[in-house]
């Protein structure tokens, strides 16, 4: 199959479509259409008006983070015009001359990395990354590119675009403050100051930087609250979404020896703080683990039944408050003390 002609970040990380990672896919015709109509400065043949193209690299399991993000960069301007692939057809020439196309007119590039990048086969993100690193040594260099190009993550930024501009997703700001992310309360129901702080947050310098240096002149007014108060809910929307992604994010492990293990769900309808074991924490145990240490029949029990099992004379074992300090310390995203 023609490969397009591209410079990938690294000869031993980028590679050639056909590789598993990402679900080679294709934005529907008709949107496609519009879409390289408006990015449409470096495609011959095109006479629309020029809006400010942003290609969304993202794998296949982070598809709904690229369509929230794309959301908020429409909302942030009219004039920013965000592409992501979205519906899957077979690879081939067809799909390389729009992907060559679209990232073409992309002058901003955005890859989404979610999660341990171990778990995930990030190759054709960085097959992207290549053609953009390409098209702006063409265009102005490398400074270009360290200008132009942003890894948003939340665990860790892929090796190859560690030089470059990372935006790193929390449950708080810079300052080390808490985020108000309650899925029950809106933005315009959050007080002034708990919205404001989304303004500490390197995703709204992200935003704020597309803004304010896509043109000669700001796409929006920076100095105008309303505007602001909209990157800051956006902000808000973007962080959330990649909060909620990691809920239900399984875990590759490898057991070396019987354990139990359980869930923590996310306090709801509170401000948000760590989450803890309760009475009715369900807790699974590898094997008969239950029985060895407690006596219990099963593979599940609740922690209240554990403790119960682990109290002697009104004390509870040192070892049961341990594990719950260590289990509020880790939904922080804190290492155990």
């Amino acid at each position: 199959m023609r490969k397009p002609p591209i410079q990938p970040i690294t000869k031993q990380e980028a590679r050639a479509p056909g590789s598993t990672g990402k679900s080679q896919t294709l934005i529907a015709q008709s949107e496609n259409n519009a879409a390289t109509e408006q990015n449409s400065h470096d495609i011959p043949g095109h006479k629309a008006p020029r809006k400010i193209g942003i290609f969304i690299s993202y794998n296949h399991e982070d598809r709904l983070l690229a369509t929230v993000l794309k959301q908020c960069l429409i909302t942030l301007s009219s004039e920013l015009a965000p592409f992501i692939d979205h519906i899957e057809l077979q690879a081939g020439d067809a799909y390389e001359k729009i992907l060559e196309q679209s990232i073409g007119a992309s002058q901003w590039f955005i890859m989404l990395c979610s999660g341990p990048l171990g778990e995930k086969d990030m190759s054709w993100c960085l097959y992207e990354a290549g053609q953009f690193r390409s098209k702006c040594l063409q265009e102005g260099g490398e400074q270009q590119i360290k200008s132009h190009l942003f890894a948003i993550y939340d665990h860790e930024m892929p090796r190859p675009l560690a030089h470059l501009q990372g935006v790193l997703i929390s449950r708080r700001d810079v300052l080390g403050h808490n985020l108000d992310l309650k899925t029950d309360k809106k933005a315009e129901e959050l007080e002034e100051e708990a919205l404001a702080r989304f303004e500490k947050t390197p995703i709204f310098e992200c935003f704020k930087t597309i803004i304010s240096k896509s043109r000669g002149e700001p796409l929006q007014d920076l100095t105008d609250a309303s505007i602001r108060s909209v990157l800051q809910t956006n902000s808000r929307t973007l962080i959330s979404a990649f909060i909620n992604n990691t809920i239900d994010r399984r875990l590759a492990e490898v057991v070396f020896q019987p354990r139990i293990s359980f869930r923590l769900i996310p306090p709801a309808g509170q401000n948000l703080g760590p989450a803890k074991l309760k009475a009715d924490t369900v807790v699974t145990g590898d094997g008969d683990v239950l029985k060895e240490l407690f006596g219990l029949i099963g593979t599940e029990t609740t922690w209240e039944t554990i403790k119960v099992r682990c109290t002697e004379n009104g004390n509870e074992a040192a070892w049961v408050n341990e594990v719950e300090a260590a289990a509020e310390e880790v939904s922080l995203d804190h290492e155990p003390k």
